[in-house]
């Protein structure tokens, strides 16, 4: 990996100019850019959006949720229960401090429903392994729901105990999803949460079939030292 970043850094230009500040608006930072790029390159996704004010990963889910969906669209989660703090953003559960749900995805319109994984036995006769995604159930509630917008996948275990989503599995789902609706017109946007996930095997989520990803700098893509920060990365148009 350490390999990879090197040759990363060199084919983008990494140097001093890259560490220089901007004044006014900010425009034409080059080291951004650069950083951008780079992150894009390692996901295997077209663009890439690495910023230090998306303070969370929860904050960078979020972002990518609202730029992905319009009233009226509905939301499906495929890999059972999110994390609490997408409670809020989903409208779930009222807000902590404001003690309703106004901002919320569902204030806008935006429906959720889910689908939970499968476990032992039944994931291990679909796929050797000990999480498997329930394609059956998901493509009842898809034809069964044509407001669906986005396929939602929590690739770690989060608060819950069970096993982390392997890329393998993840890539499993995007090609059905591709293959059964995709390429037939429906217009999809397969999402995957990638906090704890990032470069823990040897290829990302985009790499596999996703459209977009997103995660927090605070955790493996920080190295456990920024402060702060999230990111985006998948394709442009989006």
């Amino acid at each position: 990996m350490m390999t990879k970043l090197q040759g990363l850094f060199r084919e983008n230009g990494i140097d001093s100019s890259a560490f220089n500040g901007v004044n006014g608006y900010g425009y034409g930072d080059l080291g951004r850019e650069k950083y951008d790029s780079i992150i894009a390159s390692l996901f295997g996704a077209e663009a890439a959006l690495v910023r230090l004010q998306m303070f969370s990963g929860t904050h960078a889910i979020s972002t990518a949720l609202f730029a992905s969906v319009r009233p009226g669209d509905q939301i499906l989660g495929i890999s059972g229960k999110p994390y609490d703090t997408l409670e809020e953003v989903l409208g779930l559960r009222n807000n902590t401090e404001s003690g309703n749900s106004v901002g919320s995805l569902l204030d806008w319109g935006i429906t959720y429903d889910e689908v939970d994984l499968l476990f032992g036995e039944m994931a291990s006769s679909i796929n050797s392994g000990v999480v498997a995604f329930d394609l059956q159930a998901i493509d009842e509630k898809l034809e069964g729901n044509p407001s669906i917008k986005l396929i939602h996948i929590q690739r770690s275990c989060g608060y819950q105990f069970r096993p982390s989503i392997p890329i393998k599995e993840i890539g499993r789902v995007c090609s059905h999803l591709k293959e059964k609706y995709k390429k037939k017109g429906r217009d999809l946007v397969i999402f995957v949460d990638n906090c704890y996930g990032e470069l823990v095997e040897d290829l990302e989520p985009t790499h596999v079939g996703a459209d977009l990803a997103a995660g927090s700098l605070i955790k493996n893509l920080g190295g456990t030292l920024a402060p702060c920060g999230g990111y985006i990365v998948g394709r442009r148009c989006i």
